[in-house]
């Protein structure tokens, strides 16, 4: 039949014995003893016994149909690399018949790592697939902290933006007060013109500002400015010295 290893039993006399070959680890494939020179009792039991090149024993029990007892590989029965020896036991009440001892070569499993023998632990496959579940969690974590630091510098650039309008917004106030104040204040530049008896002065345009720094066209200082000012009513009333002004 497919899918199982057929192997024949004497045990009237023990024959030349067809190895079996099994892969260490694996467990799909049955093996099916045939008793060719004895007829096993209705109503016995069967079990298998493993010995590995350890010495370690693996016992387990097998299912009986007429005198064929077919024998559900565990992990355990070839976990050791080497030639494992495998005997079928038959009980019925206080009689018990046991086969002669069958060999099993154990290959190598390279899929598991070539692990220690007798241990049942994970292979290459396991721990690949761990070391790919680590990166990806790790790729998964800087993809998180670069998306929280592309949304930081996007709210810090709105920020500063805000910042800028709002800078924008007082300059453009303060230029408005400045101009109105200077509207209402305006500075003197040039020298007073005397009109018959009226003093005249020309009064410049309001000064610009340029960030924090107030800027006057040249010479409107208005310290300078001031100044003149002062200098030209002097002038001016020089002009009335050892004159009489006005009689009674």
């Amino acid at each position: 039949m497919p899918n199982q290893i057929n192997r024949d039993i004497y045990v009237l006399s023990s024959k030349v014995k067809d190895p079996i070959d099994y892969v260490r680890l694996t467990n799909d494939i049955p093996i099916v003893f045939t008793f060719r020179d004895y007829d096993i009792p209705s109503g016995s039991a069967a079990q298998v016994y493993v010995q590995k090149p350890s010495g370690k024993a693996v016992y387990d029990t097998a299912e009986i149909s007429g005198n064929v007892v077919t024998v559900t590989v565990t992990d355990q029965m070839f976990a050791e690399l080497g030639v494992s020896d495998m005997q079928i036991r038959i009980t019925q009440g206080d009689e018990k018949l046991v086969s002669f001892s069958q060999p099993v070569r154990v290959h190598p499993n390279y899929t598991e790592g070539d692990a220690q023998q007798s241990q049942n632990e994970g292979g290459f496959f396991d721990d690949a697939d761990k070391t790919l579940q680590d990166v990806t969690e790790a790729a998964q974590t800087a993809n998180q902290a670069a998306q929280t630091a592309n949304q930081a510098a996007e709210n810090a650039n709105d920020a500063a933006q805000t910042a800028n309008e709002a800078a924008e917004n007082v300059g453009e106030s303060i230029q408005t007060e400045v101009g109105n104040y200077f509207d209402e204040n305006p500075i003197q530049l040039d020298d007073p013109v005397l009109d018959g008896n009226t003093l005249k002065f020309i009064i410049s345009t309001t000064p610009s500002l340029d960030n924090t720094t107030l800027k006057f066209i040249a010479g409107s200082s208005p310290s300078a400015t001031l100044e003149q000012d002062v200098t030209n009513l002097k002038a001016f009333a020089r002009q009335f010295d050892d004159k009489t002004l006005y009689t009674t």
